[in-house]
Order: structure tokens, then C-alpha cells, then sequence
């Protein structure tokens, strides 16, 4: 008798001769497992490719085979531990071999966004060991000859209490992407940066790889406190598509004492843990532009600018220059606004009455055609 058959023979033995609880009997499976050598056939919910991790990758791989349908998993739990696959193996097998039963992370027979929330969500970055298939990412992609994956920021600089809005797309009109199924990517920023909890990614409305609504699933996981944000996109129709857009935003809402600093975009966030497929679940080789697209600070313009008195009680006199001032704003210490002023016509010098504010510590924002400069401003009481 093989192995095989031992272990099928022993493991109905036990289940015939046993009246126990589910987690008695996977702690004999996996002894069973260990013992009779079959623990390459044996897989970790949510580890849909069994790279050894759950991450964005696996929805990747759920993706791919979804909506087919398997024997369901012998004992099945969505627990992270080894659970045998061997008797339940499916019929289909992904390109590189493995089997579908990997990606039903529940067990119920159907492959579908269960798999996703009670697999790769429920234990996503759990990790185990064994007979593995490592993540491979798509990188080496050049300009000119492959798309790109970009984020785009809507501001330059940035400062307190202001929303930051970072686009995120893939491909171009000149150079789409072919045959897209996929996309999964790792986004990391400085936490010490933004509001609590104040860091969320939007999936568009209407996206150009699903206009229908009806053919994709996704996995976003915010975790602001780590400074992560993990995105995963599939298309579930075994069918890609070609073209370029946008694939989310994120908006982040930056903290209060960053008023008046200037920070750089490629200082703030980076895009990591890139991977795009196509309905084979093969690569698509794309190149990061996060750093060229994200449109950082590199030379900071401090123009010369007077702001007296101060400490001030009445009015405030405002010498910019040649500055191109088109407002000005007095913020209180919590960066809300409390007065503005919109000059009627350029000129170097602007008296601004401040009479009617309490007494207290403001700051006095100047924005003009080239940015935006702060100083603090004193109000006697």
C-alpha cells in the first residue's frame, strides 16, 4: 500500500472512530499530515499562490480561477494552519502547477470574494513555512517601452491640516496596458506625517478595466498606525482587457504642525510590492514613476516678505514685493480659517485690519501664483 492510500486508510479510521470537536481533529490532521510525509499537500487559508505569506498576490490568484467550482476541504477551517488538501484535490490547476483547491481559503467548493475576506483578509501577512512558491513582482519595466504605475499628487507642498490627494494609474494612452486581469502594490508613508487614522484609499467610481461594475473584486487594507496601505485588483471573468487610467485615490490629511513646512512627496510615500498580470497570471512588466510623477520639491522659492507689527492690534501691514499675492489668510492655532482677505489689485504693500479677532497666537498664510508661505502673527488683546 503507498503512502497515499496509508493515509487515506488512517484518516478514516480515526474520523470513523472518533466523536470529537473539529480542532481535535485537525491537530491528528496535521500529525497525520507530518508523519506519512504529505505536507507538501497541504495549504494555509488565504495563501492562494502558497508563496508562504497572505498578501495582495493571493487575490491575485483567486482572481484568476474565479467562480469555479471543487470538492470541498475535508475538515475545513479558516483558521491559519495546515489543513490537507489531498483528498480534495481539484480537477484544475493553475500555470505553474498548483492546484485550484489552494485558492478556496474557506473550503466551501467555490472559488468567490469569500476566499478574499475570510482567507487573505483574515490573516493577511500570517506566514508559515513548507514547500513554497516565492512572490516574484513585476519590475524591469523601462519608459518608451513598458506602462508605468504613477502616483500623482494634487499639491507640491503641503501644509497643516491640508487633505493630500494622490492618483494612482496605470498606463497611458500612449503606451496602455495589454491584456490587463490584475494589479496588486504595497503603499508606505510616514504616519508621523498625518491626522490619526486620516490615510484611506478610494477605488474609482466607475474604473476603465471595469465599467459594468460586474467584473472585478478588490482588497484594500488601511492600516495608518503602520503606515501601509495594501491594494489588490482583479478582474473575475477569466477575460483581460486593455487600456489605462486610473486605478484609485488616496487622500491623506496631514497633521496640524506641519503649517508652513514644506514636505517632498517622494519623502512622504513610496510604492512598493508592485505586481500586474494578465489573464494567464502572467507578468506585466511596468516601471514605478512615483518619484518622476509625484512632482517633489526641489528647490524651495522663500520670497522676501514683511509682515508689522507684531504683536498687532488693529491693523497688520503686509509688504510682499513682487510677490503675486491673490489672498491672504489668518488661521487660528487649530490652522481653521478665521479671516481672509482677497486684494482688489496687485501691489507691493497691504494693510489688513485685524480688530475684530480675539487676542492670541494666528497664523497669517499668504497664497500666491508660485505657493503658499506662513508666518506667525500675535494679536493683542
Amino acid at each position: 500500500m503507498n503512502v497515499l492510500s496509508t493515509y487515506f486508510c488512517m484518516v478514516e479510521r480515526i474520523k470513523h472512530s472518533m466523536s470529537s470537536t473539529k480542532t481535535i481533529w485537525l491537530t491528528i490532521q496535521t500529525l497525520l499530515l507530518t508523519c506519512t510525509g504529505l505536507f507538501s499537500q497541504v495549504m494555509y487559508p488565504g495563501d492562494a499562490n502558497n508563496s508562504g505569506v497572505a498578501n495582495g498576490l493571493d487575490v491575485l490568484t483567486i482572481g484568476q480561477a474565479y467562480g469555479l467550482t471543487g470538492p470541498t476541504r475535508m475538515g475545513a477551517t479558516t483558521d491559519w494552519m495546515p489543513q490537507s488538501i489531498a483528498p480534495s484535490q481539484w480537477a484544475q490547476t493553475f500555470p505553474n502547477g498548483l492546484n485550484y483547491a489552494y485558492a478556496d481559503s474557506n473550503g466551501d467548493g467555490i472559488i468567490d470574494d469569500l476566499d478574499i475576506t475570510e482567507g487573505v483578509q483574515l490573516n493577511f501577512l500570517q506566514e508559515h513555512t513548507g514547500n513554497l512558491i516565492p512572490d516574484e513582482y513585476s519590475t524591469g519595466g523601462t519608459p518608451g517601452s513598458s506602462p508605468g504605475l504613477a502616483a500623482y499628487g494634487d499639491k507640491d507642498v503641503l501644509f497643516g491640516l491640508d487633505t493630500l490627494h494622490v492618483d494612482m494609474r496605470i498606463g497611458a494612452g500612449s503606451m496602455p496596458v495589454t491584456g490587463f486581469y490584475g494589479v496588486a502594490f504595497t503603499v508606505f508613508f510616514n504616519p508621523d506625517l498625518i491626522q490619526p487614522d486620516q490615510a484611506n484609499y478610494f477605488l474609482p467610481d466607475i474604473a476603465w478595466y471595469d465599467p459594468s461594475g460586474t467584473e472585478s473584486t478588490s482588497m484594500v487594507i488601511e492600516n495608518p498606525t503602520a503606515g501601509r496601505i495594501d491594494v489588490a485588483i482583479t478582474r473575475i471573468n477569466q477575460e483581460g482587457v486593455d487600456g489605462f487610467g486610473s486605478i484609485g485615490t488616496m487622500a491623506f490629511v496631514i497633521i496640524e504642525d506641519v503649517v508652513g513646512e514644506f514636505v517632498e512627496y517622494d519623502n512622504f510615500l513610496s510604492i512598493e510590492n508592485i505586481k500586474v498580470i494578465d489573464q494567464g497570471l502572467n507578468d506585466i512588466q511596468v516601471f514605478d514613476t512615483v518619484e518622476a510623477k509625484l512632482t517633489p520639491v526641489t528647490e524651495v522659492w522663500e520670497p522676501e516678505w514683511r509682515l508689522y507689527p507684531n504683536p498687532a492690534a488693529e491693523t497688520v501691514t503686509l509688504e510682499t514685493g513682487a510677490l503675486n499675492v491673490q489672498q491672504v489668510l489668518i488661521l487660528n492655532s487649530l490652522g481653521q480659517e478665521v479671516q481672509r482677505y482677497i486684494p482688489s489689485g496687485q501691489q507691493e504693500t497691504y494693510t489688513i485690519p485685524i480688530r475684530n479677532l480675539p487676542g492670541g497666537a494666528y497664523f497669517l498664510e499668504v497664497q500666491g501664483t508660485k505657493g503658499r508661505w506662513v508666518k506667525k502673527l500675535i494679536i493683542r488683546p
